[in-house]
């Protein structure tokens, strides 16, 4: 069985217990390789895979890294800024790293906050992006209340990757990743990682370029929604993406 055919697999059994998957793995840099796509445009809640497109708008046309933002008022969730009593303000470039690194969500509504919801939302539109749109801030209980969620699809979170990968800055902050339960569980020791994870009650996600050590990078993309342990679903799509590109 091929990966395409194991992955396939993965996803159908996925939706025979009633979730939702949707995966995508492309070879980046002109690379060979077919690119593999289960359910690419299927809408998904974003959970913090959100923060790609902010931080890809951040790069694009965003403020200088050196600018300091005020890191108030705090986020619930993931994320440290919240717990710290002494901290004013930080420049943009700690907290995109924060944003990635631990998946702050302070940081990430500050962030929302200068950047704007609306320059974020054209970012993707530019870029092709059909299914992501940005329209509320993290852990906006109030607006998620009134069907206001943060949405993407595989195919564009694989996107969004694929041009972060041509950022320095970027991939350094996603191999620093804090969360690492999910593509990186079987993650070959030769192998490096660059990757976001999303999260929320029956969400599971996580996206990244995977490094071999030989042939180009691959980017993967796998989301689950509604799947009793959608964390070994994801890590099982990794452990499948590893094997086949060590066989390559």
């Amino acid at each position: 069985m091929n990966l395409g055919e194991s992955l396939t697999g993965l996803v159908e059994e996925a939706e025979a217990a009633g979730g939702r998957a949707g995966v995508v793995v492309r070879p980046l840099d002109g690379g060979g390789g077919e690119a593999i796509e289960i359910a690419p445009d299927h809408p998904f809640t974003a959970a913090s895979l959100i923060k790609l497109p902010i931080l890809a708008t951040a790069l694009d046309s965003g403020p200088p890294f050196d600018e300091r933002l005020p890191v108030r008022p705090a986020a619930g969730g993931s994320g440290v800024l919240a717990h710290l009593a002494d901290v004013a303000d930080m420049s943009v470039r700690d907290l995109l790293t924060l944003m990635i690194v631990v998946s702050d969500n302070t940081a990430t509504n500050v962030l929302i906050d200068r950047i704007g919801r609306e320059a974020v939302n054209a970012w993707c539109a530019r870029h092709g992006l059909t299914a992501t749109v940005l329209a509320r801030h993290m852990m906006d209980l109030e607006a998620r209340a009134r069907g206001l969620n943060n949405l993407t699809s595989a195919a564009d979170v694989a996107s969004v990757l694929a041009r972060l990968a041509d950022s320095p800055f970027a991939v350094q902050a996603l191999e620093a990743q804090q969360f690492n339960d999910r593509l990186p569980r079987h993650l070959p020791p030769e192998f490096r990682l660059a990757h976001k994870t999303g999260e929320l009650s029956g969400v599971r996600h996580d996206a990244g370029i995977v490094y071999p050590p030989a042939g180009p990078p691959v980017v993967v993309a796998a989301l689950t929604e509604g799947i009793a342990d959608g964390a070994g679903l994801i890590a099982e799509c990794g452990r499948l993406v590893f094997a086949a590109l060590v066989r390559s």
